[in-house]
């Protein structure tokens, strides 16, 4: 898991480029910690529009053996 931004902003989009398990990303500043669930990654390669506001940080869990990029403001 990896904090991406650690304060507020706007998920863009999410690209899985390497399916795998299914992965997330959550509303978090922090790993380890509570957090909400923003999106869920499907295991299938794609991109994925968001469009999506978090107020806390942007935290994304990719799936075993997936490997994705997002974009944000």
């Amino acid at each position: 898991s990896t904090v991406v931004k650690p304060a507020a902003g706007l998920l863009v989009t999410f690209n899985v480029t390497t399916a795998g398990a299914v992965g997330a990303i959550y509303d978090s500043a922090t790993t380890g910690s509570a957090a909400t669930l923003i999106a869920v990654m499907p295991a299938v390669v794609g991109t994925y529009s968001m469009q999506f506001p978090f107020f806390t940080g942007l935290l994304v869990v990719p799936g075993s053996a997936q490997v994705v990029s997002v974009s944000y403001k």
